[in-house]
């Protein structure tokens, strides 16, 4: 899955939801998320009621995009993978200025406090 047309200057969170139920064997799936960087995580879907796993401070790559991929864990039993819920969530980086402004600030707040 492709998520395109991605601002370059956000992060992105994703969480990631599985549930076969009521099965007896390893059912994991391998979620792999693609933007600037790369990154896997594994979780087992059997019988799962609550557990998640994220993907955290993912940035689009050059084309301002992300690419989502799902397969089967190395530690499944089975063939079979999951996703029943994938929620993706959104933050602007602050930019340098930003940063430097609020550090000049901070600062200055601290030797007024002093004075």
């Amino acid at each position: 899955m492709k998520l395109s047309g991605l601002n370059p200057g956000d992060v992105h969170d994703f969480t990631f939801f599985a549930s076969r139920q009521p099965v007896g064997d390893i059912r994991e799936t391998e979620y792999i998320v693609t933007g600037a960087t790369a990154e896997a995580v594994l979780l087992n879907s059997s019988n799962n009621d609550s557990e998640v796993v994220s993907v955290l401070g993912m940035a689009a790559d050059a084309n301002g995009e992300i690419t989502v991929g799902f397969q089967s864990g190395p530690n499944s039993t089975s063939n079979f993978y999951y996703i029943n819920v994938m929620q993706v969530d959104i933050s602007p980086i602050p930019e340098p200025t930003s940063l430097g402004l609020a550090a000049c600030l901070l600062g200055g707040l601290a030797i007024r406090r002093r004075v």
